[in-house]
């Protein structure tokens, strides 16, 4: 019921429905990518997907854009090209600054 509702806002994917899906998925996405069910992850990142397709092709304010990204990132923290794991920074740092 919620992806189908999440769905129809990709659908009709101008004005107040671009800050529904941003909300709709920063707050409720984690919860469905981290489903024990298999179809309801894969639909939604196939949605994930198609918001974020959207959100390439669809002209809209840079709070809009900055939202959409920040509700992708978050269900998809793999995606993010600005993420760096501890492990990579330490393997960036000196002994010393490890040491620090």
């Amino acid at each position: 019921m919620a992806l189908d509702c999440l769905k129809k806002c990709l659908d009709d994917f101008l004005g107040t429905n671009i800050d529904l899906v941003g909300n709709f998925v920063e707050t409720a996405g984690p919860f469905f990518v981290n489903s024990t069910d298999e179809a309801v992850r894969k639909r939604i990142q196939n949605l994930l997907d198609y918001m974020w397709r959207l959100k390439e092709k669809e002209p809209m304010s840079s709070m809009q854009s900055n939202s959409l990204e920040s509700a992708y990132y978050l269900c998809r923290p793999d995606k993010n090209p600005h993420n760096t794991t501890k492990l990579q920074l330490q393997s960036q740092l000196s002994p010393v600054q490890q040491y620090i």
